[in-house]
């Protein structure tokens, strides 16, 4: 399984805990972390217990080779690290990517969603419900027969994505068109009628579909204002489980050291 995330610092402490849980419940060949720093010392915590290739990339360096410096599609809410994920076919080498939002929680095997069948589908995702609440749809990238995925669990088929170019495509609306949903709508927009859906249980959040059995959620993904998200947040406990976990890991590493 190879994973990809992205983090600003002031995100590191959710991002590692993130790592911690996908890696406690499956096994991750490599993951890629695009970051604003050569690396983060934690990571080492990880590497005496897991098998994991950990390639760190300095967002703040390769950013701007692919975001022009007058895109208008960054914005408070809507960082650098929104945007890394068009870029993914550019720096991940490999045939494909899982895509993991750093405020979302893996609590369970996802290997089901790793070895989905694609076939020529550049991208897999859960359906936005957000998108056409209360008869309100995003008509310029979904109509009633075409699905809006929603980009905070994403499975990319990097090696069909650098074929046809799609990532060029990407870029070049992030970099020309003020976008609403900003690279959720670029992604949305060109890969429109190759999209293949996954269930709920691998992104469930308010903006997909909260699944109402716990048991049943593989990744929840907390997709609320930043203002206590995880507190207020119905499973907030599946959050401060692993949490917990992991700061009880650190510390066993360091009676041990």
């Amino acid at each position: 399984m190879i994973i990809g995330m992205s983090s600003t610092r002031n995100w590191y402490q959710y991002l590692l805990t993130n790592i911690f849980a996908i890696l406690s419940n499956n096994e991750v060949e490599k993951m890629y972390l695009f970051i604003e720093d050569d690396y983060i010392e934690e990571l080492d915590l990880f590497k005496k217990k897991f098998k994991t290739e950990f390639v760190c990339k300095n967002l703040n360096n390769i950013f701007d080779n692919y975001i022009s410096k007058d895109c208008r599609n960054i914005s408070k809410r809507y960082s650098k690290c929104t945007l890394t994920r068009l870029f993914f076919p550019k720096e991940i080498k490999e045939d494909k990517v899982l895509y993991i939002d750093v405020d979302a929680i893996t609590v369970a095997d996802i290997s089901g969603l790793w070895n989905m069948d694609m076939g020529d589908c550049y991208v897999a995702g859960t359906p936005d419900s957000g998108m056409a609440r209360d008869g309100v749809v995003y008509l310029k990238f979904i109509d009633s027969n075409i699905p809006y995925i929603n980009a905070g669990v994403l499975l990319m088929n990097l090696k069909l994505i650098r074929e046809d170019k799609i990532d060029d495509k990407w870029l070049h609306m992030i970099n020309t068109e003020r976008l609403m949903y900003n690279d959720q709508d670029a992604i949305n927009s060109v890969c429109k009628g190759r999209i293949h859906i996954f269930p709920a249980e691998y992104n469930s959040s308010a903006s997909t579909e909260l699944l109402e059995n716990r048991d049943d959620i593989k990744i929840m993904h907390y997709t609320m204002l930043k203002t206590n998200w995880v507190r207020d947040h119905k499973y907030s406990e599946l959050w401060y489980e692993y949490e917990e976990k992991f700061n009880k890991f650190k510390e066993e590493i360091k009676n041990n050291e």
